[in-house]
């Protein structure tokens, strides 16, 4: 089951007899599909990634915190929502505009490597909308490649889950990350 503030949902993903499907779970299937509707429902141009719909907690505001140091403001490969009590210190906000924003690969999508295919014929796409200027990509956490504004790279998929931020240099602001799974 999903949900949030204003929808429940409910998904199912087996075969009717209720027999085994392999490598086909709940957590890899059902709920990554509920949370894709989820998202198409409430701002699907945003892949999820700026949908709070639950309510905040009583006398609380939202403040955005690196995810790694805590800090307000500061250059983060991952971000986390934080509620303050109403009375803490104001958290600075840092220019939307001035962040990538990863438009490929989407986030939570899954991969299934074709075992027939010839080698190197299984890449994922790479882009972003417009930073003002070069962004460097990282894939889970090792820098990656450096690509100009409106560029499409590829890389080269393997197995397992793997996490994409792209970074601004001219900014020092990053993308929020996107993961996917690759099979």
């Amino acid at each position: 089951m999903e949900y949030d503030a204003r929808y429940l949902i409910g998904v199912w993903v087996g075969r009717p007899d209720g027999t085994p499907m392999n490598e086909l779970g709940g957590a890899t299937s059902a709920a990554l599909i509920g949370q894709d509707i989820l998202t198409a429902l409430d701002h699907p141009e945003t892949d999820g990634q700026d949908d709070i719909s639950l309510p905040a907690p009583a006398n609380t505001r939202p403040a955005e915190l690196c995810a790694t140091s805590g800090e307000d403001n500061a250059p983060c490969a991952a971000h986390l929502l934080a509620y303050l009590p109403m009375n803490a210190p104001m958290v600075t906000a840092r220019p939307a505009a001035a962040a990538p924003r990863i438009v490929a690969p989407l986030n939570h999508a899954d991969f299934i490597l074709n075992p027939d295919a010839p080698p190197g014929l299984a890449v994922l796409a790479l882009r972003t909308t417009a930073a003002g200027g070069a962004v460097e990509w990282f894939v889970d956490g090792t820098p990656y490649r450096m690509a100009t504004p409106g560029e499409t790279l590829t890389w080269p998929a393997v197995p397992g889950r793997h996490v994409f931020v792209a970074l601004a240099p001219q900014s020092g602001l990053y993308s929020k990350p996107v993961e996917v799974m690759v099979q």
